[in-house]
């Protein structure tokens, strides 16, 4: 086994400790400091705007969804900090030009007109076959204005029927009614 030697705090301060020089920083220095702060400052500012920008248009998002408000008018990005040289020689964040990021796309569809607009923009006879809620059965999309008995041309492949499909519209004492695959 070896021997090993403990040292007592006596004669481990007894150890040079390495000299640093702490005279004041040069001005240049100073201002190198200041760049590296204000670009650090600036992405920090950055991510934060990023975040606080995708959840307002998240926000913004569910109430178009909803049809609260309409799609025309999106939130748009905030200008991003930069960090820029001052005429005293530091670095300073200041506002950018360039958007902090991309507006997210595409936008929400507008579920905010109301049936009357929506069969004005249409016109009769829209087929917007929706969602499958059990078995042959799909819902009515918003923007459909077929009455009942109306039955579609083979469609196109949906989200969850196969191309081909043919639907008859069914009436309902509530609301648009349902399409039934046939």
């Amino acid at each position: 086994m070896e021997n090993t030697e403990r040292k007592s705090v006596a004669q481990l301060a007894k150890v040079a400790a390495p000299q640093r020089d702490f005279a004041a920083p040069s001005l240049a220095d100073a201002q190198a400091g200041s760049k590296r702060e204000a670009e650090f400052q600036a992405e920090r500012m950055n991510s934060d705007l990023t975040h606080r920008y995708l959840l307002n248009f998240g926000g913004w998002k569910t109430e178009v969804l909803a049809g609260k408000r309409d799609n025309k008018t999106p939130p748009q990005p905030p200008k991003a900090w930069v960090a820029a040289m001052q005429d005293d020689g530091f670095w300073y964040e200041i506002p950018g030009t360039e958007p902090v990021c991309a507006m997210p796309f595409p936008l929400p569809e507008d579920y905010s007109k109301t049936q009357t607009e929506v069969d004005a923009e249409t016109g009769a006879n829209n087929i917007d076959i929706g969602v499958n809620i059990g078995g042959s059965y799909w819902s009515a999309g918003p923007k459909d204005t077929c009455k009942a008995g109306f039955r579609t041309p083979p469609m196109p492949p949906g989200k969850d029927y196969p191309g081909g499909s043919v639907f008859e519209k069914v009436g309902f004492f509530m609301g648009k009614g349902w399409w039934l695959r046939q």
